[in-house]
C-alpha cells in the first residue's frame, strides 16, 4: 500500500493489514507536514513485495533545521557578509546604519535579538545587518529626523 501522507499509526496499520513490517530510516523537516507524517517510503507504494518485507519510512519532524550563523560580525564588509549569509540560506532586510566605518558589519539582528557568530538560527530566517554609515553621528541624527525613521539608526 501507499502510506505516504498517513500518520505513522495509520501507515503501520495499513502495512500490518498487508502482512508487511516497517522501519523508520530518517526524519525530515517539512514546513506544513504533521509530526510523524510519512513523507517517503521505500519501496514505493506501487511496488510488489513479498509478505513480511520491512518497508523503509521517512517521517516528518517538527524540529526546524538550524544552522550556525557565519562569522560575519566585525569580520567582513557588507558585500561579503550579504553573500555569505544568502549562500547559507538566510534572507536579509534593509540594513540598519550606525556611526562607524562605511559598510563594515558591526552586528546581526533577528527581530529584536542581537545574534552572535555561531548562534544556531533557523534556516531561512530573516536577518538585518547593522553596518557603519561612514558618516559622523550628527549627520546620521539629522538625516534620521528628516526621514522620520529613527528606528533604523543605532548609535
Amino acid at each position: 500500500p501507499n502510506v505516504c501522507g498517513m500518520s505513522l499509526d495509520d501507515g503501520a496499520k495499513a502495512l500490518a493489514n498487508n502482512e508487511l513490517g516497517y522501519e523508520i530510516v530518517d526524519y525530515k523537516y517539512q514546513k506544513n507536514a504533521a509530526e510523524n507524517e510519512i513523507l517517503e517510503q521505500r519501496p514505493s507504494g506501487t511496488s510488489k513485495v513479498k509478505k513480511g518485507r520491512r518497508i523503509q519510512l521517512t517521517l516528518s519532524s517538527s524540529k526546524e533545521p538550524t544552522i550556525a550563523l557565519p562569522d560575519v560580525i566585525d569580520n567582513c564588509s557588507l558585500r561579503e557578509a550579504e553573500a555569505r549569509l544568502r549562500a547559507a540560506g538566510f534572507k536579509l532586510t534593509e540594513n540598519i546604519t550606525k556611526k562607524g566605518e562605511k559598510d563594515w558589519v558591526y552586528s546581526v539582528v533577528m527581530g529584536k535579538d542581537t545574534l552572535k557568530s555561531g548562534s544556531q538560527v533557523a534556516l531561512g530566517s530573516t536577518l538585518t545587518l547593522v553596518v557603519g554609515s561612514g558618516d559622523d553621528a550628527e549627520k546620521n541624527e539629522s538625516a534620521c529626523l528628516r526621514a522620520a525613521d529613527c528606528s533604523r539608526i543605532i548609535k
